[in-house]
């Protein structure tokens, strides 16, 4: 190679070479965005549900696909049965479980919650017949309360009505199949479900059933929970993910959309 040729290759590079205006550090590539897998067990319209085309929707799910677009994170929903969500949790399957999960201590002490999506407490239960069926000892005396296993309602239940008669399902929409059925004699849950399924039967059977909202007084609210909140692990990561999501949450709850979505979906 001559020397002329040298120093025309030369050139060539040098005029082709990027140059950093003002010498300025290269910018980093852009960060990848936040990704969280939710799980729920949707079953319980319409805090949760799956849609005609099979999808995760109802309450809890809208207010959250909403905070994620604020945020700019990808997220995923998916259905889970209940007994399989905390395993899929703790395992790492999915990053968060929610629908309906009561904020209580007992949990607290295990999973790392958000603040609660409803800004109540609901629980209630509902009864065949036109009378209020009493929420006390003499009034459930003898009665069969349908009750979701493994729920704040079972354990406050077994707690502070030890005589009471408890029959525990899988779903609750399985206790509530039985009280259609008079197997049972009221069903013992969160009160926008029992709601809902009052509002899903036809006209003329609605009055059959009465729903009846629980006096939750601060004893109560240490085992039946301080509203619904999201669950994560406990870990660093999962602490500013939650921080990040409160800040949303809240700002979201002030805004006249938050109030439009607890009437779409039959919030009160």
């Amino acid at each position: 190679m001559n020397r002329f040729l040298s120093v025309a290759i030369a050139l060539f590079l040098w005029a082709h070479t990027p140059v950093q205006a003002n010498n300025k550090t290269p910018m980093p590539p852009a960060s990848p965005r936040t990704y969280i897998a939710f799980g729920t067990d949707a079953t319980y319209p319409p805090l949760v549900n799956l849609d005609d085309a099979r999808r995760v929707s109802g309450f809890e799910t809208e207010l959250l696909k909403t905070v994620c677009r604020n945020l700019n994170w990808a997220c995923s929903f998916s259905h889970e049965e209940w007994d399989n969500l905390v395993p899929a949790l703790r395992t790492g399957k999915i990053n968060a479980i929610y629908g309906g999960i009561a904020i209580t201590k007992a949990r607290q002490e295990q999973f790392l919650f958000t603040v609660p999506l409803i800004d109540e407490s609901l629980a209630g239960i509902v009864s065949h017949g036109e009378s209020v069926l009493p929420f006390t000892e003499e009034g459930l005396k003898d009665k069969k309360i349908g009750v979701q296993t493994g729920s704040t309602f079972a354990h406050y239940l077994s707690t502070a009505f030890p005589n009471v008669r408890i029959k525990r399902y899988v779903s609750i929409q399985d206790a509530l199949l039985d009280l259609t059925a008079k197997r049972i004699d009221a069903v013992f849950g969160d009160t926008p479900v029992l709601r809902y399924f009052t509002r899903s039967l036809p006209e003329d059977k609605q009055d059959n059933y009465t729903v009846t909202g629980i006096d939750l007084n601060p004893e109560n609210l240490s085992i039946l929970g301080t509203g619904y909140g999201v669950a994560f692990n406990k870990n660093p990561e999962s602490e500013q993910i939650v921080k990040a999501l409160n800040a949303q949450i809240k700002a979201f709850q002030k805004k006249p959309a938050y109030d439009v979505l607890k009437i779409q979906f039959g919030i009160n």
